[in-house]
């Protein structure tokens, strides 16, 4: 078999990583490379060749989070909620002579089923013809390297849709949560409370004028902010979730069940700037805390545009809702129940080997599935 490649890495900047390897063994631009993290393993993408030896390479570890293995969907999609309905009246205590108290009155359980689901199917498929296999290679470590490089590609094809499926699962949460109220505009609120305020006859908060100006104070602020968030997600509450009409389900996120993914440029520009006098990383230490290099498209990371699946609160079930477009989203606090994907059914099989056309198919095969519950802690945090 072919021997694999070992790089060091020579260099962290967010989510992208500089590995150096030995001479004449770079991998490929869009090869994915796997590094242990911890007890985790995390997958980077070979972006750019930049000499010496050396591949610069992007996370793709923006939604690891939201993976589960399928005892964990199982007792997700079993999930059942309970609805709260106050405290009842003493009733012995308003008894009078020739009166009883009604020990048989019917008071039937509060229970509702709030999640969205989701589910896509992968296929891929590749061709092996017997008379370019004989042509083509010189020997068996020609063809091994052949086969490395197909099944190599099959797999960072098969992690890019995984990647893929995760981030839109998460779009449509944040999308969600925008339309529901569950939303936090950073800027205008910072803006509101330190009184920075546009210029005229009328002034209202500009939060336009807080960065750069202010960026400093800003950073603080939003830190506390979050902090103070995190601590309110602990308190058992209707607060930061969608509350179904006549269904009232108290929650609570203790701080190892909150995940809070963050747009990872604006802590690279904050590290530049300002870290060194106001940054210290037990600030964001939340639960998980996951970088995101893009939220959507890569050539407009900080902005999303979906159309998203979204809980009704006076029906309890899931319709479609509001477009959410242009909006500057610098990241999400939520529990770790409020979204999740797995995936099942990966096989792959090869045809019988077809005579008239002298070659064989490979095929593969996997489903996703995916949930939102909008019911669950969750806060979306927006620069605007």
């Amino acid at each position: 078999m072919a021997e694999k490649a070992t790089g060091v890495i020579s260099q962290v900047m967010g989510p992208v990583v500089d590995v150096r390897f030995e001479e004449g063994k770079m991998p490929p631009i869009n090869n994915a490379l796997t590094m242990k993290k911890g007890d985790k393993t995390l997958t980077v993408e070979v972006a750019q060749h930049i000499g010496d030896n050396t591949a610069r390479c992007i996370a793709m570890a923006s939604t690891d989070g939201l993976q589960r293995d399928a005892v964990q969907w199982g007792n997700h999609v079993r999930k059942i909620n309970f609805g709260g309905d106050g405290v009842e009246a003493e009733s012995r205590y308003d008894l009078a002579d020739g009166y009883s108290v009604d020990q048989q009155i019917v008071k039937k359980p509060n229970i509702l089923q709030t999640n969205w689901y989701s589910y896509d199917s992968y296929q891929n498929h590749y061709t092996i013809f017997r008379d370019q296999l004989d042509m083509a290679f010189q020997g068996p470590e020609e063809f091994m390297r052949f086969v490395t490089g197909v099944t190599t590609e099959v797999s960072n094809k098969l992690e890019q849709y995984r990647e893929e499926f995760a981030r839109m699962t998460l779009l449509n949460l944040i999308g969600a949560q925008i339309n529901l109220g569950n939303v936090r505009h950073l800027l205008t609120e910072f803006a509101t409370e330190y009184s920075i305020m546009t210029t005229g006859q009328n002034p209202v908060p500009d939060p336009t004028a807080v960065l750069p100006t202010y960026t400093e104070q800003f950073v603080k602020w939003l830190f506390a902010e979050l902090r103070t968030l995190s601590d309110r997600f602990e308190e058992r509450s209707l607060l930061y979730q969608a509350n179904i009409t006549g269904h009232d389900i108290y929650r609570h996120t203790p701080k190892d069940r909150q995940r809070l993914y963050i747009y990872s440029p604006f802590l690279a520009k904050v590290d530049a700037q300002v870290f060194a006098s106001v940054y210290n990383p037990q600030y964001l230490q939340m639960g998980d805390r996951e970088l995101v290099s893009y939220w959507q498209s890569i050539s407009t990371p900080d902005t999303i545009s979906v159309t998203p699946s979204q809980i009704n609160t006076t029906t309890g079930a899931y319709a479609q809702g509001n477009a959410v477009a242009n909006k500057k989203i610098l990241g999400i606090l939520m529990d770790y129940e409020a979204a999740g994907v797995t995936q099942v059914h990966e096989w792959s099989a090869a045809t019988p080997f077809n005579p008239a056309g002298g070659y064989t198919n490979v095929f593969y095969h996997m489903d996703m599935r995916g949930w939102n519950d909008c019911t669950e802690k969750c806060v979306v945090l927006c620069l605007d």
